[in-house]
């Protein structure tokens, strides 16, 4: 095999077809191709361009436990052999230079009949080509008992095993009490592995040489590139992450380098001119053990690869980085080589920017998909948060930077609705009419979208937005409770909690916590942001304020509590707050409840129904963005985009949601060689794909296909709700702040009440 070769400093000499020009991937200045948007932005020297290579063999591979080592990638495969009836796993190596499979070989049998399974579930080389693996073994030959236990292998290049230890014996602890993590090798070949805070040390021959501990959980961990062994964690010392040298002779820790991210998976990586390189999945850093920091080197936005999907990264001696990448949303594998370029020597796209309070694993798989597939624009974002820093001050602060920035010529050219008040930027007029660009698409309709979803995302007759997905945000009570019309009054609640001294409205409800659930849906009754007038120092808010003040302040949770099903089936509590993402949700309620129920909603100022629509994957456009054409091709790219795994809840496309339908109604069973149901131990047909379960310490519910009466009944739920606006934090804020005062018994209701209406007035003046 070809790793019987030394690896020594084999250089990654490949050949770069077509890329002389191609797409600029990054923000440029303020000229034709990029406008406002990107006038501030900062333009790279150089840009990390990919070149997509094949490899026979490599599609269908998994690459999660890949190994890059030279100009070879080596990935693990798991395998039935019918004949034999045993399990086994092979081990790939996959040439870079030639494209093909080199060589590969079995390294871990598992027969049929055997009491113990074992599988490899860490390997990697040795300098002189050996093959080193780590075994889990679970063996449950003693009825009502298991062991588990951990074996070091290492093979030639023949396959044939030249040695082997088992760990817990050489080390004399109990390896099910560990879970072994990483395998690194040092500049000796001398072998770390590490285990919840503890490195079991052995020589190159596989000797026991001791162990270390290190007290803290490991992130990631690997070889330098002065041969030294380092690993990542947590220092509680620091509040922070460090990395830190591991000594085999002294079994210590023998250096410490602080401003160390965690970021980048489980493994650390060699750099380029730096000594590691980190991936956090929007961006890949350079970290230097001189200076204990880290340098921007991309964002992977810049080369169109969703950083998420980088399953291995190695630095190449030439420079370039060889990435493996693996989406998850179909199982595809590719592999790109990324070369730096000077970014004066790419051809530029139309630049388009998002803005966006903070990043989304949707936006980001957007972005990228859209990126490669247009010839014409390029999407970057700009996220307005610090994404160290969620205090309510950074995201206050994020949240008035986008807003300024929509009144001014730096405006990005779109804006993601997911955490900004849509309520009062819509009021200002910001934001693109969508209805126009909806009549002259070729592929998308207003017809398309349910009533209440283009309803809600209408201001003044403008249409500023388009969610892709939404799901259910209500309450529900015992029918017996709340009566069986939805929809009640703050009077109504007050009037429950009344009748019930005895009983939680809500588990675990606080002063706090139900003046959050009141005020995030009912913000709008005090505020109109249309007129910029608002009334708090009314009657119906001080009704709120004088029945929130009567709940506690803290609540006491016990261990020995039921959970919320007992609880709720008891009458101890009596109301629970409601997410329906999925058809099956609507099950579980009448379970819990052990009694019919009501979806009441919250209660409402003027007794309306209080159920919300919470949208996902919207964008609007700025109103004084230049590239508006170039905006909507990418939020009509978005809304035809078929991307379920980053979907979460309902499609609010009639026809997705009619399929969603239809497949949950039209269920198929199992059936047997005859072709006869096979059947459950209550003699029920079984459905494909199995049935899923929740379950407390005291309380199980199996879910069941859905039925026609339960979608009717959400369907009738769904016609109710509507598009809620995410509330003001501020205004929260200051409400919050404010009522702690009357809440202490140190203002009366009405003096709180008149200082929180004038805070909320300046503010809204403020910010009109």
């Amino acid at each position: 095999m070809s790793y019987l070769k030394k690896w020594g400093k084999r250089l990654c000499v490949f050949t770069l077809a077509g890329v002389a020009l191609i797409s600029l991937a990054a923000c440029g200045g303020e000229d034709s191709a990029t406008g406002k948007a990107a006038e501030n932005a900062d333009i790279p020297e150089y840009t990390y361009v990919p070149e997509y290579i094949q490899i026979e063999g490599m599609e269908d591979m998994s690459l999660y436990n890949a190994r890059i080592i030279g100009d070879s990638i080596y990935c693990l495969s798991y395998d039935w052999n019918d004949e034999t009836m045993t399990s086994y796993q092979t081990l790939h190596e996959y040439s870079i230079t030639d494209r093909t499979e080199l060589d590969s070989y079995v390294i871990c049998e598992n027969d049929s009949d055997s009491s113990a399974s074992k599988s490899v579930s860490l390997f990697g080389m040795m300098s002189d080509g050996s093959v080193l693996t780590v075994e889990y073994i679970y063996d449950y030959s003693n009825m009502g008992s298991y062991s588990i236990d951990y074996v070091l292998c290492k093979y030639d290049s023949d396959n044939n095993e030249t040695a082997q230890v088992d760990i817990g014996e050489a080390s004399g602890e109990d390896m099910s009490m560990y879970y072994l993590s990483s395998l690194s090798l040092d500049g000796q070949d001398r072998i770390y592995l590490f285990a919840d805070g503890i490195i079991f040390l052995f020589d190159s021959d596989l000797n026991y040489k001791g162990k270390l501990d290190t007290g803290s959980y490991f992130y990631s961990t690997g070889t330098g590139r002065d041969g030294r062994v380092y690993a990542s964690m947590y220092d509680t010392t620091v509040q922070g992450f460090v990395l830190k040298e591991i000594d085999f002779d002294s079994k210590s820790v023998t250096a410490t380098y602080s401003n160390f991210s965690a970021d980048g998976g489980s493994s650390l990586v060699k750099g380029i001119d730096g000594d590691f390189l980190i991936n956090d999945g929007s961006s890949v850093y350079e970290y230097s053990l001189e200076t204990e920091a880290s340098t921007e080197l991309f964002t992977w936005l810049d080369s169109d690869i969703f950083g998420n999907y980088v399953q291995q990264m190695s630095a190449c001696d030439d420079g370039r980085l060889l990435v493996c990448i693996n989406d998850w949303s179909t199982g595809d594998n590719e592999i790109a080589l990324l070369t730096r370029t000077k970014t004066s020597e790419l051809e530029q796209k139309t630049q388009i920017t998002i803005g966006a309070v903070y990043d989304t694993q949707d936006m980001l798989a957007s972005a990228v998909a859209f990126n490669r597939q247009s010839d014409k624009y390029h999407v970057n974002i700009n996220y307005y948060m610090d994404s160290t820093d969620y205090s309510e001050d950074s995201i206050s602060n994020a949240h008035t930077a986008l807003n300024n920035d929509l009144i001014t010529d730096a405006c990005p050219d779109i804006v993601d609705i997911s955490s900004i008040n849509i309520d009062s930027l819509a009021a200002k007029g910001v934001f693109e009419d969508l209805n126009l660009y909806l009549e002259e698409s070729s592929t998308l309709d207003k017809s398309d979208y349910l009533e209440n979803i283009i309803e809600g995302a209408t201001y003044d007759g403008a249409l500023v937005y388009i969610p892709k997905t939404f799901n259910i945000q209500t309450v529900v009570g015992r029918a017996s409770d709340v009566g069986e019309e939805r929809g009640w009054g703050i009077d109504d609640i007050i009037e429950l909690s009344a009748e019930n001294p005895d009983a939680e409205l809500f588990e675990g409800i606080t002063k706090q916590s139900m003046l959050y659930y009141l005020m995030e849906y009912n913000q709008k009754t005090f505020v109109d942001y249309e007129s910029g007038v608002c009334s708090f120092d009314s009657d119906e808010f001080k009704k709120i304020l004088e029945f929130v003040s009567s709940l506690p302040d803290e609540y006491s949770y016990s261990g020995d509590d039921d959970s919320l099903p007992t609880r709720l089936k008891n009458g101890n509590v009596l109301l629970d707050t409601v997410y329906l993402t999925e058809l099956q949700d609507i099950q579980i309620y009448e379970a819990m409840y052990d009694a019919p129920v009501t979806y009441i909603g919250y209660p409402t100022a003027d007794g309306s129904v209080g159920c919300m629509l919470g949208t996902s994957g919207g964008y609007a456009i700025a109103a004084k963005s230049d590239n508006k054409e170039g905006a909507w091709e990418f939020i009509e790219f978005c809304l035809n985009r078929d991307d379920e795994i980053f979907s979460w809840g309902f499609p609010s496309n009639k026809a997705d949601m009619q399929e969603m339908i239809d497949d949950a109604l039209n269920v198929s069973y199992l059936t047997d060689e005859n072709g006869e149901l096979v059947l459950d131990s209550e003699g029920n047909p079984i459905a494909e794909g199995g049935v899923s379960s929740i379950g407390y310490d005291d309380w199980e519910y199996t879910y069941h296909n859905s039925t026609q009466e339960e979608v009717d009944l959400l369907l009738d739920i769904i016609s109710e709700a509507t598009a809620s606006s995410n509330a003001d934090d501020k205004i929260l804020s200051i409400i919050t702040e404010e009522a702690a005062a009357y809440f202490e018994g140190q203002k009366s209701v009405d003096d709180v009440a008149g200082v929180i209406q004038s805070r909320v007035q300046i503010y809204i003046n403020e910010n009109q």
